[in-house]
């Protein structure tokens, strides 16, 4: 009797409407707060791995960098050693000559990033940064160096000087001078 009394005043089918209208507001409002929700995940999961690549390539980049100092200084090692053997002579002026020094240097790099487990990238960074800082070549002729270095491995396995540039740098790292493989050795 007292919901016919509220039918007749017409306030039942209001109020039965106000509800129906909170519930989907409400049922809007929570879809809404899930799809914001799932974007803020799929934010920060996309921030934490792009965070962790950048730290993968800087760890990557860290090692060789510690790498590349130590070539550098085997690279002046070797460049003082000819300088002093022939006088002041200029040596490294004939293209010949530099580019046997770069396949000799780029041997080095090999050994490191065979021994340490480095990346093709990071071999590529330690090559183009050991010959530029100790030979003053430019990008073009360490591509023409690298890719004589890649023909000569494949084609003259007895007298390779990238082996022998990795194996003086395997006797410079250890001071183990036995075997006496000088830059020297290879352009007389």
């Amino acid at each position: 009797m007292t919901n016919d009394i509220w039918m007749n005043l017409g306030i039942q089918n209001s109020f039965s409407q106000d509800y129906g209208l909170l519930y989907d507001n409400l049922a809007l409002t929570a879809s809404a707060l899930a799809a914001f929700l799932m974007l803020l995940l799929l934010h920060r999961v996309s921030s934490l791995y792009r965070a962790s690549q950048l730290s993968r390539h800087e760890t990557e980049e860290g090692n060789a960098v510690g790498f590349s100092s130590q070539l550098i200084d085997f690279a002046q090692f070797h460049i003082n050693s000819v300088h002093q053997g022939a006088g002041e002579k200029r040596v490294f002026e004939d293209q010949e000559n530099r580019s046997e020094v770069g396949l000799f240097f780029i041997g080095a790099v090999e050994f490191v990033v065979k021994m340490n487990g480095l990346s093709s990238k990071q071999r590529h960074m330690l090559i183009v940064e050991l010959l530029r800082e100790s030979l003053g070549f430019s990008a073009k002729e360490v591509s023409k160096v690298y890719s004589q270095a890649l023909v000569t491995c494949s084609n003259s396995p007895s007298k390779n000087t990238v082996k022998l540039g990795a194996k003086a740098f395997k006797e410079w790292s250890t001071n183990d001078f036995s075997g006496s493989v000088h830059l020297s050795t290879v352009l007389s």
